[in-house]
């Protein structure tokens, strides 16, 4: 009989350690699983504190990069562009087509710097031969000095330096005010309308320019 009752008291002795144990046992089993969780959670966290930043400084380089320019005149493709933020002249003068055959050369490479950045909302003129010959565009004082004392120190040849021809804000035509550095349609429009001035301070005092765009070209216009 003791060989027949001998498996079941083991298990009943088995039981009985079970149920001493039992609390211990729970307690250890929730806390590993509390731990397994704590971990799992703990590593999401991270990598939703690393993605979310990196994405949003993409975002916003990306919309920061973008610029606009607008490039007319003597070029093959005159139009605005969009471009990225600190590309060069060059960089935009090759979008356009470059320069178109009845450009300035000389009067380009006197006057406009290739490794220029480009700023946003930029305007860009090349005025072509016929225009600097008739006088509609002014170079820079600068750049007339050194031109001059090349041209001078060769006897021989005739000086070709182009003398500085103002415009009249009270009477020049829509076309030649928009050949101002700065100057588009809208600024015209606002010239014309507000016609006629007492000073060229007027045009900053009425808000028709900014003061930038202004000290840019005071010594081109005249009333």
């Amino acid at each position: 009989m003791s060989d027949f009752f001998g498996p079941f008291a083991n298990l009943f002795k088995q039981n009985k350690k079970i149920k001493k144990y039992g609390v211990e046992i729970i307690l250890i089993s929730l806390a590993l699983v509390i731990s397994i969780v704590s971990v799992y959670i703990f590593l999401k966290g991270n990598e939703v504190i690393e993605e979310e930043p990196i994405s949003d400084l993409k975002n916003n380089t990306s919309n920061s990069s973008e610029i606009y320019v607008d490039i007319e005149g003597s070029v093959k493709k005159p139009d605005m562009y969009k471009i990225l933020s600190g590309t060069r002249l060059k960089n935009v003068l090759d979008l356009a087509g470059g320069l178109s055959d009845d450009a300035n050369i000389e009067f380009f490479h006197r006057n406009f710097n290739l490794a220029m950045i480009i700023a946003d909302q930029a305007k860009i003129y090349i005025p072509s031969i016929a225009e600097i010959n008739n006088s509609l565009f002014v170079e820079n004082k600068q750049v007339l000095t050194s031109f001059s004392q090349v041209e001078s120190s060769d006897k021989s040849q005739k000086d070709t330096t182009i003398k500085p021809v103002k415009i009249n804000i009270n009477n020049a035509s829509a076309d030649e005010l928009d050949t101002l550095p700065g100057v588009g349609p809208v600024t015209v429009d606002k010239i014309i309308r507000n016609r006629p001035f007492g000073a060229l301070l007027d045009l900053t005092d009425k808000n028709i320019i900014n003061k930038n765009i202004f000290e840019n070209i005071k010594n081109m216009i005249e009333i």
